[in-house]
């Protein structure tokens, strides 16, 4: 597939041709893309990885809540014990 870009600042694009001692600019964009595309799916694999399980949340909120009377009841059992 071709397709023509404008690349609006040639001294970035000079200094990454140089960086990267390929010998034309088509070149220099093509390893920027795969560059970019490689960092972007390490990016995105490594969040995922970071994510909980769907079924972690399902176990979580499968489990009925404590009523709001008991947690009162332990916090004013806790500020007893304390005074």
């Amino acid at each position: 597939m071709s397709v023509v870009i404008e690349i609006e600042n040639a001294v970035n694009l000079r200094k990454a041709r140089r960086l990267s001692g390929v010998s034309s600019n088509v070149e220099t964009v093509e390893l920027a893309l795969e560059e970019y595309i490689k960092v972007r799916e390490s990016k995105l694999s490594k969040r995922k990885k970071e994510d909980l399980p769907r079924s972690y949340w399902d176990d979580l909120f499968s489990q009925p809540q404590i009523p709001s009377n008991v947690v009162i009841k332990a916090i004013e059992d806790e500020r007893e014990d304390r005074f």
